[in-house]
This record gives structure tokens, sequence and C-alpha cells, in this order.
């Protein structure tokens, strides 16, 4: 995005305003449209390239570009940006599965059992983080975190609150805000290259939203969840 603006590789360093009201994409929509078409997904980047397509199919104006970086040269970088006009949009997206056998429309669907749910949640809250820094100041950007599982222990409430990646809950009705850190019990293995507490500056209430059944087994549901960061945080 030459020349674009606003550009993300100014960032200042301030916390994230309320913006203006904006119509230029409702997430929600395109997503439910989405799953229409794509129930689901063989791999993140797979999602990621399909949500920037349909993205683009309902606004042909809108300049796309996936895994911007975020500074010039810089090693740090977004899964979706999306410019029209003065208005930036900003996606972080994450899909995490359990193991199913589908096929959709002819097209086979095999996918496995990732697991590794603590640190996967812990790499979604440091998402929400990044994206405060991106839209900081800017009254014209908005970002969103989007996860896409059918992992039900990603949206339903534990059964205990005292789990070493509490703080990293992202079930239905879960607030995210303020320091995020790691319980006093959790390994080094675990803790490797995510060692630091996470600092969030706005309130976040976590909603999960149903987004396809492509498969009857036990883990054939997916749902979804859209965290707004830069705009309407909070409640």
């Amino acid at each position: 995005m030459e020349n674009a603006s606003p550009s993300l590789h100014e960032r200042p360093n301030c916390k994230p305003q309320p913006r203006k009201e904006t119509t230029m994409i409702d997430v929600q929509d395109v997503l439910k449209h989405l799953a229409l078409d794509r129930p689901v997904f063989h791999s993140e980047a797979d999602f990621q390239h399909a949500l920037a397509w349909a993205i683009h199919a309902e606004h042909p104006e809108a300049r796309l570009r996936l895994e911007y970086p975020l500074t010039m040269g810089g090693a740090e970088s977004v899964d979706v940006v999306c410019l029209i006009g003065d208005e930036l949009l900003v996606m972080e997206l994450k899909y995490w599965t359990r193991k199913i056998r589908c096929e959709v429309d002819g097209e086979p669907y095999l996918l496995k059992d990732q697991g590794a749910q603590d640190i996967s949640r812990y790499d979604a809250v440091k998402d929400i983080c990044r994206l405060e820094r991106v839209t900081g100041g800017r009254s014209q950007t908005v970002a969103y975190a989007i996860w896409l599982t059918n992992d039900r222990s990603y949206w339903s409430v534990p059964q205990r609150m005292d789990t070493n990646d509490a703080d990293f809950r992202i079930y239905e009705g879960a607030r995210l805000t303020g320091r995020r850190g790691w319980g006093p019990n959790t390994g080094a293995g675990t803790k490797r290259n995510r060692e630091i507490p996470l600092e969030l500056e706005g309130s976040y209430v976590v909603h999960w939203t149903d987004f396809s059944n492509p498969s009857s087994g036990s883990h054939g549901t997916f749902r979804y969840a859209v965290v707004e960061v830069g705009g309407r945080v909070g409640d």
C-alpha cells in the first residue's frame, strides 16, 4: 500500500482512542457469508486467504494485503490489512482444530488435533496487545482478533478457574483486561518464548458465535469469536 494514508508504519506510543462509527466493513456479516461458501478450511493460511477474498468480493474497491509488516524491514507482521479510502482495517486470525474428516462440495478435508491450547490462548491474547499498538491513537483505524475453532475447550467455561493459563482463557463471557500472566506452577517448556506477561490497555468481553457444521462427528461444530480493538473497547 505505497503512499497509503494512514500508514501502519506510523505507530504513536499512546493509548487507543475511541473512533467514529464506520460503515466500511461489517466483519460479522462477512464471516456469515463466508461460512456458507467455506464452512471449513485446510489451514490458518487457507482461512486467511478465504477471508481476504470474501472481503474483496464484497468491497472490490478495498486494497488488501496479507502478512503486512508492522515496521519497515521489521520481522513482525499482521495477517490481513484492508484500506478503503482513509479507513484502515487490521486483522489477526487464529484457526485451531481438532481431528475431523469431512467432505464439502467434493473437496476432502482432514484436520489434525493441534493441542497446546494453553500456548494458543497466550498467543491469542498477545494478538490483542499487538493490535492495541497498531490502533493506538488512530481515529480511522480499527482492528479485529478473529478466532475460529472446532475445539470446544476454547469457548467452554472451564470447570476450574485456577489453571496455569487462567489469565489467557477465552471462553464465552470471559473478560480480558489488564495484566495477563502464567500461573506460578507453569512449566518452563510451556512458557518458552512466552515468559513475558501481557498488558492490555482495553477491556474485552469474549463472545462466541456458531460458524458451521461440516461434520456430524464430535468435533463437527465450528464457532468463532471476534474481538474489536481500537473502536468500541469494552462492553
